[in-house]
């Protein structure tokens, strides 16, 4: 049966305006298998805004609207599941709890138990510096200073990894990571 949800979750190899409402481009075997599968267990952010994000008791952003308009051309039924941090996220998916993750980075160590399709979209990773702080251009330049990074992002791996000289400071999210920029946190 994986091998099935496995070529499912490759749909998003197709362009989804290309996808029949017939859903023709499905195998019988494809078929049959969402037909009898009761829900696609899908991690929505509480905070990852434009991409994925939890307002008013709904998830919203362009990634959720993509997922959406996937169960909406197969009729693959799906349930969004929200928790507190990406690290609790990451442990849900590695005892299968979640079937699909949405904007999440491949590595080495998460492929030990996620298989990862072509990504839809790249988001790339920035460094924030309040205006006041001149002279930072490289994570070279952050030496001996304090960066705030959400907690079990592949950003924190990273730094640690390669900048071990750098004082990581982690946060619950994105947001909170920025919000301690501005408030002169870090």
């Amino acid at each position: 049966m994986k091998k099935i949800f496995l070529s499912l979750i490759f749909i998003f190899l197709i362009p989804l305006n290309a996808i029949s409402l017939e859903r023709s481009f499905l195998s019988s075997e494809e078929k049959e298998f969402i037909k009898n599968f009761r829900e696609v267990r899908v991690h929505n952010e509480t905070n990852w805004p434009p991409f994925n994000f939890f307002k008013d008791g709904v998830p919203k952003g362009f990634s959720i609207d993509y997922i959406r308009l996937l169960s909406e051309k197969t009729g693959l039924k799906i349930k969004f599941i929200q928790n507190d941090s990406w690290e609790e996220t990451l442990k849900m998916a590695s005892e299968g709890e979640l079937d699909i993750l949405l904007n999440i980075v491949k590595t080495k160590e998460r492929e030990n138990f996620l298989n990862f399709t072509m990504p839809y979209m790249h988001s790339p990773t920035g460094i924030y510096t309040l205006e006041s702080k001149h002279g930072i251009k490289s994570l070279k330049d952050l030496k001996g200073k304090k960066v705030s990074v959400p907690k079990a992002f592949v950003t924190e791996n990273f730094i640690r990894k390669n900048y071990p000289e750098i004082n990581v400071v982690t946060t619950k999210d994105a947001f909170e990571a920025v919000k301690s920029v501005i408030e002169g946190e870090t």
